[in-house]
């Protein structure tokens, strides 16, 4: 069991894959938003840290979402598929936002091809 300091207040980690727990990419992410959280789960997307927070059922903040005994099925529906190269439904609506850019002009051709194959991790 690791015990790690952030922020002057300890936590556990229960995993750390492939040692890319990083303290000084948490300094200052991990506010008191997620206080009622029993769970934070951290990974990269982009060169950024995103967290998300779960709860036993039993925590008075437990919704739904925030279900601890779905964090595989969360890891793999937005974190896996992410790294391993499919694209995301939320991949796809950025990259039709980005052809509705482009198609007004707001965006070149280029910005668009370039954007979408960081997307689609090409």
């Amino acid at each position: 069991m690791e015990i790690v300091v952030i922020d002057d207040k300890k936590y556990e980690v229960m995993e750390n894959v492939k040692d890319a727990l990083n303290i000084e990419d948490l300094e200052g992410k991990i506010t008191e938003y997620y206080d009622g959280f029993d769970y934070i789960l951290g990974d990269y997307a982009y060169g950024k840290v995103r967290l998300k927070g779960f709860n036993d059922k039993d925590n008075k903040y437990f919704k739904a979402i925030n279900d601890i005994s779905k964090v595989k099925e969360y890891i793999e529906n937005y974190i896996h598929k992410r790294s391993t190269g499919s694209a995301t439904s939320s991949n796809l609506d950025e990259i039709r936002t980005l052809k509705e850019l482009l198609d007004i002009g707001a965006i070149t051709d280029e910005e668009f091809e370039a954007k979408k194959a960081q997307l689609l991790n090409l």
